[in-house]
């Protein structure tokens, strides 16, 4: 369901363009723009309760918004996350995009 979710916004998530409502001093009109883009990896801090489903939420966001993103599970339950990252490459997503750290800390 949290998939779902987040790949319905990989649709809604781009630029405006928009008209400025005070012309210049002179008249002219000008166009102003926003444009997205993906900011670079985003770092995600899972703990150990439930960290199967806020791993997805994290992975989910973060791919959405055409990020890779680095998890970094609590040691003690961290062999979950390893699995879906595996799950991930066999599914097709280059190795790269979903990386995941263990130890402690």
């Amino acid at each position: 369901i949290f998939l779902r979710y987040f790949a319905g916004w990989a649709t809604k998530i781009n630029g405006q363009t928009m008209q400025p409502s005070i012309p210049s001093m002179q008249g002219e009109k000008y166009t102003a723009f926003t444009l997205r883009q993906p900011i670079g990896v985003v770092a995600g801090i899972v703990p150990w309760n439930f960290s199967l489903m806020i791993g997805v939420w994290k992975i989910g966001s973060a791919l959405t918004t055409g990020c890779t993103i680095v998890l970094k599970p609590s040691e003690f339950a961290s062999l979950s996350l390893l699995r879906l990252a595996e799950l991930a490459i066999e599914a097709g997503i280059p190795a790269g995009v979903i990386n995941v750290v263990t130890g402690k800390g």
